[in-house]
């Protein structure tokens, strides 16, 4: 739980796209419960790929791991 944080990645494949678009996302909860053993860092729940992007390029989410004293499975 003492990492800070943990990133995902969210990768584009197709054609190259004249026009930016939003991809939507979601986080839920499993094991790990929003606030209390995370928090979604993007204020937002989408990230933009711009217009010009291609295949290869990312946008990344950040999640924040809230370092708590409570003992949770593997």
């Amino acid at each position: 739980e003492d990492a800070g944080t943990a990133s995902f990645v969210i990768s584009y494949t197709g054609n190259t796209v004249q026009q930016g678009f939003n991809v939507n996302f979601n986080v839920t909860d499993n094991s790990a419960i929003n606030p209390d053993d995370y928090t979604v860092a993007n204020t937002d729940t989408f990230v933009n790929f711009p217009a010009g992007t291609v295949t290869g390029d990312t946008q990344s989410v950040t999640i924040n791991i809230v370092d708590d004293m409570i003992i949770e499975d593997t």
